[in-house]
């Protein structure tokens, strides 16, 4: 058999990129190799292999319909009805091996808002990039044991007024705020992470807050963000060569409980609460640099301050490619 060089250089640059994967997601211990990729939805801890130096983009929706009032449903006709679909590029750089990555993501975005159903469905629609956040995340401790590891990470993140936020309907007004593809503001975040994986279980946890500040006077209430994810390695159960093909399932809850928002040092009413989403999912490393991923969330407990429509479901397909 031919050495990696000697097989030219296109099939020698992917077994190198392969064997910067397989380096990369085995960390400096072996702890890695009996893990699983990193959660879909809820941050992890670790700053390596498919977290960082890489590429991801994902597919995702939501629809929000039937009228709750003040986190009740009211049983009436619906009469506003919000589709969002949208695609997120992120590009993740490990600027500190094993200790911090930063990252870019921007997500091009198709929202349609339907009201009137009783006098004459009206569609407002809007398409185009939102605004482009600039993240970090550094790891702060890290203790690894035959089989398992423990490790933390803090996260930081500003977002940035990119998206355009002044689009308007036929008639020249101004769409709703929700309905902009950004919100006119800097707003940032900071939070924790954790993730502590023993064999083929993995458990990780975040908890952020987003500060929103105000845009012509007006502003998106501040946002906490609690997430857990269990995930388990179902293939294979236990590792006799590396690199093999790998399948994770991973049940995850995220929350989010969201300020009243403002305009023009008013509070508003009918803006913010709380939200709790039950997020199964499935994962799938082919390679060592590639992941695919899936999962689909289901509400499980909706509490709105005044009349909001209530969502209904949310999904993600998306893949995670490790290039760097």
């Amino acid at each position: 058999m031919p050495g990696a060089w000697e097989a030219g250089p296109g099939v020698a640059r992917r077994r190198w990129l392969a064997g910067v994967g397989t380096a990369a997601l085995l960390t400096v211990s072996p702890t890695m190799a009996r893990a699983q990729g990193p959660p879909i939805n809820t941050q992890n801890a670790f700053v390596t292999g498919l977290n960082g130096a890489g590429f991801r983009t994902f597919f995702f929706g939501f629809d929000r319909g039937g009228l709750q009032t003040d986190g009740r449903g009211t049983g009436d006709a619906i009469d506003r009805q919000v589709r969002v679909r949208g695609q997120m590029f992120v590009v993740p750089y490990e600027l500190m091996p094993n200790r911090l990555v930063v990252m870019g993501a921007v997500p091009y975005l198709d929202k349609t808002l339907e009201t009137g159903a009783t006098t004459g469905r009206r569609e407002l629609s809007v398409r185009g990039f939102g605004d482009l956040a600039l993240a970090a995340k550094v790891g702060v401790y890290q203790r690894d044991r035959p089989n398992l590891t423990t490790r933390a990470a803090l996260y930081g993140r500003v977002k940035l007024p990119t998206g355009h936020d002044d689009a308007v309907d036929a008639e020249g007004e101004r769409l709703p705020r929700p309905l902009q593809l950004g919100t006119g503001s800097v707003d940032y975040s900071t939070g924790l992470i954790l993730t502590h994986s023993s064999g083929p279980l993995g458990l990780s946890g975040d908890l952020i807050y987003d500060f929103n500040t105000a845009s012509e006077g007006f502003a998106f209430g501040d946002v906490l963000h609690y997430d857990m994810a269990l995930g388990y390695r179902v293939l294979p159960r236990v590792y006799r060569i590396y690199p093999a093909k790998q399948i994770n399932l991973y049940l995850e809850a995220n929350g989010t409980w969201s300020r009243r928002s403002t305009s023009g040092g008013t509070t508003l009413p009918d803006s913010g609460g709380s939200l709790l989403l039950l997020s199964p999912g499935v994962q799938f490393i082919p390679w060592p640099s590639v992941a695919l991923e899936a999962t689909y969330q289901v509400p499980v407990w909706q509490d709105v301050n005044g009349a909001q429509p209530e969502l209904d479901w949310a999904l993600k397909v998306g893949i995670r490619w490790l290039l760097f």
